[in-house]
């Protein structure tokens, strides 16, 4: 599973939106059901970010997680996205449905705010998703995001191992000090 974003987007507050992409790719030889895809920013970011849906847009979540299936096969189905629920802390998909046949991926977009200056905000913020999905005798089959545009676990341009997570480079610019 890869995971990437755009460069992220400098707001005047010193926040900064990100567009992220998690592509999931079933490399396997049997089918996958019951497909499930978290990414808790939450957790993962700290106080960086602040936990909300696009529907309230008060930071967080700023457009929902939308979901294009590559179906070569001819035998996948889209998993739904959870547009509307999606906070950031929780699941990208609604639910565990869709299907993933071998050689099919499928890629899941969606825009968040972080503010790296906040207060107990971590160093760096980097975080990692996990897929997963269910083989055909019910067992559960998962993985972790790495930093790269192509889910094949084989990172473009990074000499890092995979599952690594994937880091946002911001520029923090100090603001300075007034007397009040």
């Amino acid at each position: 599973m890869g995971k990437s974003f755009a460069t992220p987007v400098a707001n005047a507050d010193g926040t900064f939106d990100v567009a992220y992409t998690v592509t999931v790719l079933n490399s396997g030889a049997v089918n996958l059901d019951g497909l499930g895809l978290v990414d808790d920013l939450g957790t993962q970011f700290g106080s960086a970010f602040t936990a909300s849906t696009a529907a309230t847009t008060t930071g967080g979540v700023l457009t929902g997680p939308a979901v294009v299936l590559t179906n070569t096969s001819g035998n996948s189905t889209a998993p739904t996205a959870n547009t509307a629920g999606y906070d950031g802390t929780n699941a990208l998909l609604a639910g565990t449905d869709g299907l993933l046949a071998p050689g099919d991926s499928y890629a899941v977009s969606f825009t968040v705010r972080v503010d790296p200056n906040a207060a107990g905000a971590p160093a760096s913020i980097a975080n990692t998703a996990t897929a997963s999905g269910d083989d055909p005798t019910g067992t559960t089959v998962s993985d972790a995001s790495d930093t790269d545009t192509q889910p094949d676990g084989t990172p473009d341009t990074d000499p890092n191992t995979p599952d690594e997570p994937t880091g946002v480079p911001t520029v923090v610019t100090p603001q300075p000090w007034r007397a009040g």
